[in-house]
C-alpha cells in the first residue's frame, strides 16, 4: 500500500491498533497516525505515537469533551504538535438524526484544534456540509464491490462516487 500510495503521490497514513504496529508503520514509513474512536482512551497507544512526533488525527466518536482532553493532554505530553479532530458517529451505519455536525464546531470552538469528520452515512452530503461547516479532513471508507462481506463494504462509496464527492468538497 505504501509502494502504489508513493507511486499515485498519495500521502500514507494509518491507525495502528496494537503498540507493536506504531514501530512497524515506522518501519514503513507512515507520515500521519490516525487514532480509532475506539482508542481514545488506551494511553500507551497514544504516548507511542505521540513519541513520533508525526501528526495526529485524532477521531472522537463515542467520546466526552472530557475524553477528548484528556487523550490531547495524553498527545501533547508525549510530544504531539500537530493534531486534527474528527467528529465520529459510531454507529456504522449512522442515522441522519444521529450525525449532528454541530459537534464539530464545538470541537474546534473548545480545543481550537483543526477538525473534520469521519463519515460513515451513504453519499457525500455530510462531507459537503462538514466541510461548509470549516472541516478541513474528511475520512470516507471506500469499496470495490459493496458486497464484499464486512462490516464497512454496504455503507462505503465507489471509487466514481469518492472522486466525484472530492470535486464537491473542492
Amino acid at each position: 500500500l505504501m509502494a502504489a500510495a508513493r507511486e499515485l503521490g498519495i500521502e500514507f497514513m494509518s491507525t495502528p491498533f496494537y503498540l507493536k504496529a506504531v514501530a512497524l508503520l515506522e518501519e514503513v514509513g507512515v507520515s500521519t497516525y490516525k487514532i480509532a474512536s475506539g482508542d481514545i482512551t488506551f494511553f500507551p497507544l497514544l504516548q507511542e505515537v505521540a513519541a513520533t512526533g508525526k501528526p495526529v488525527i485524532l477521531s472522537t466518536g463515542a467520546s466526552s469533551l472530557s475524553d477528548v482532553d484528556q487523550a490531547l493532554q495524553v498527545l501533547a505530553q508525549g510530544g504531539s504538535k500537530q493534531i486534527t479532530l474528527l467528529h465520529c458517529v459510531a454507529n456504522y451505519p449512522p442515522s441522519w438524526e444521529e450525525m449532528n455536525l454541530r459537534a464539530m464546531v464545538t470541537l474546534s470552538r473548545e480545543f481550537d484544534l483543526p477538525v473534520g469528520i469521519s463519515d460513515h452515512s451513504p453519499g457525500s452530503l455530510v462531507p459537503i456540509a462538514a466541510v461548509a461547516l470549516g472541516a478541513e479532513v474528511v475520512e470516507k471508507h471506500v469499496t470495490k464491490d459493496r458486497s464484499l462481506p464486512g462490516p464497512d463494504h454496504p455503507f462505503a462509496m465507489n471509487f466514481t462516487e469518492f472522486k466525484d464527492m472530492s470535486e464537491q468538497v473542492r
